[in-house]
């Protein structure tokens, strides 16, 4: 099921080194995305997937949307909570729009009274998030996935359109989720090693984890 482009080139090696030489430093990320600036938290809706929202056309032409299942509603930081709307998108699409994704979540919650924050930095806390996700999205395998699916029966699906996936909800998202990251940060290059290292050189340095 994981793509045959990531399992070419010793991909998955080179995101298993970067994610273990960045762990240690996994509790400084979010506390930089989340707690650092109360400019960056909101109300919102906890898991804003494809499958909690619906869209229609109004008698003007205008895209207009409501939200379903609200039980996760709460102020929270929002930078984190853009893994919890998007790690359901396929990586190549999340690849071409992320950017405008994020600037049109900035734009509107400027336009609705929020503060018109910078879109790198955005990005960045966006992107931090993004790197503990891969990591701790392999833990629902052992937690969830292999409760509802051995991995020898895995080992015989034809792909993510095996019916044997498909009708089982925990055993889809999650593992589409596991494969969608991965797929998406080796799909990205060197662009999260890099931008950890500039980070951690510079304004990260406050909240790293000092090893002794």
């Amino acid at each position: 099921m994981v793509p045959s482009t990531l399992r070419e080139g010793g991909r998955l090696l080179k995101i298993k080194e970067e994610l273990l030489e960045m762990l240690p430093h996994f509790p400084a990320m979010p506390l930089n995305s989340c707690n650092s600036d109360p400019n960056y938290v909101a109300a919102m809706h906890a898991n804003l997937q494809a499958d909690n929202a619906f869209f229609w056309r109004d008698e003007y032409g205008s895209l207009a949307c409501g939200v379903l299942d609200w039980g996760g509603f709460n102020r929270m930081p929002f930078c984190m909570n853009f893994l919890g709307c998007l790690s359901g998108a396929d990586p190549e699409v999340l690849l071409a729009h992320e950017e405008g994704i994020i600037r049109c979540f900035r734009d509107e919650y400027a336009r609705c009274g929020g503060p018109d924050l910078p879109l790198e930095e955005l990005l960045l806390r966006y992107h931090l998030g993004y790197i503990t996700f891969v990591y701790e999205s392999t833990t629902w395998l052992e937690r969830e996935v292999y409760k509802l699916a051995t991995k020898e029966e895995m080992m015989t699906f034809e792909g993510i359109l095996d019916d044997r996936f498909q009708e089982r909800f925990r055993v889809r998202c999650r593992s589409s989720a596991i494969i969608n990251s991965f797929a998406f940060y080796s799909l990205k290059g060197d662009y999260f090693i890099k931008m950890f290292k500039r980070w951690s050189a510079g304004k990260g340095a406050a909240f790293l984890t000092r090893m002794r």
